[in-house]
């Protein structure tokens, strides 16, 4: 196995990571299990900055993935989805 090819799988996993843990951290809100995927989501999204960082630095081409992943990962955390005649009215 090549160094290129061992490179995009790891940042291919990092980032599936990173998708997956906003999924299971917006699934498991009101739940006992919410401070952990919270938590796992945080140390993913640390990752994939660090392998963002990497990647740019080394001039691979799997920086789109990059510049795909942690806007995904931001937007996804921060998105409100509850129904709006919950929310406070102003």
């Amino acid at each position: 196995m090549t160094n290129g090819v061992f490179t995009l799988g790891f940042v291919i996993l990092v980032h599936s990571l990173g998708i997956a843990s906003i999924t299971v951290a917006r699934l498991s809100e009101n739940t006992a299990a919410q401070i952990g995927f919270q938590r796992l989501f945080f140390v993913c999204l640390l990752t994939v900055g660090l392998a963002s960082v990497a990647t740019i630095q080394v001039g691979d081409a799997s920086r789109l993935l990059c510049a795909l992943t942690l806007p995904i990962m931001t937007v996804g955390a921060t998105l409100d989805l509850r129904n709006r005649s919950n929310q406070a009215q102003f």
